[in-house]
């Protein structure tokens, strides 16, 4: 990733939606829910990336400048929203963006996972509200 970073691209996600990514031994409700998110949050704000929720990214110290030079603040959104949050803002920076293949092995995972489902779930409807409203 920090290759393809110093390649040119501003930023770099790790995907399990781009080719060869994928899950292993994640419950179908987590892959409805994740899928269903990112199709519709692609779809309301016109964004070409396959995954929108990726924690695991790379970015340039010139994207974040210009983000907070456009936005003032990088980070507003609390929670796993602001994840999408500044991917957004990043794309409206014109962010030259490329996905690489994860794979999500959920059975590594250890302890508990910390998102709250009905929690995160009305966090990113109010984004979603806020956003198109601007």
């Amino acid at each position: 990733m920090l290759s393809l970073n110093h390649m040119g691209y501003d930023l770099v996600l790790a995907s399990v939606y781009a080719q060869g990514g994928g899950f292993e031994k994640t419950s179908f409700l987590r892959k409805f829910i994740s899928a269903t998110a990112n199709f519709i949050f692609r779809f309301l704000f016109d964004v070409k990336v396959l995954t929108l929720s990726s924690f695991y990214r790379v970015y340039s110290v010139s994207l974040l400048q210009q983000i907070q030079g456009k936005f003032t603040t990088i980070i507003k959104e609390t929670g796993f929203v602001c994840m999408l949050e500044i991917l957004i803002k990043a794309i409206h920076c014109h962010a030259k963006v490329i996905e690489v293949p994860m794979q999500l092995h959920s059975s590594k995972r250890v302890g508990k996972s910390k998102m709250k489902i009905v929690k995160t779930t009305l966090q990113y409807f109010g984004f979603l509200i806020r956003g198109k409203s601007k």
